[in-house]
């Protein structure tokens, strides 16, 4: 059964290491990832997820920044949806 679960672990660890341009280890064993994607008229977003050190996620969230590189809005994803933030000025 140990195992299965380190070719699961295995196996969504490159399947994240493939989505992701950025990562980092995290003292517990985890890893922390990062992606941007571009949007329309000059907004991005950067997702960021964050998994434990069997490679289950814990953390999901988008960062929405405006033409400006300003932060306009967070969705936190995971691990419970609690929609869009906007970020008051």
């Amino acid at each position: 059964m140990k195992a299965d679960n380190e070719l699961m672990s295995n196996s969504k660890r490159k399947l994240n290491e493939r989505k992701y341009y950025s990562r980092e280890q995290s003292e517990d064993g985890g890893r922390k990832y990062q992606k941007k994607v571009e949007g329309k008229k000059g907004w991005f977003a950067i997702y960021l997820k964050s998994t434990d050190k069997n490679e289950e996620t814990v953390d999901f969230r988008q960062l929405i920044y405006n033409n400006l590189v300003n932060l306009e809005e967070i969705h936190v994803k995971y691990p419970i949806n609690s929609g869009h933030i906007k970020i008051q000025k």
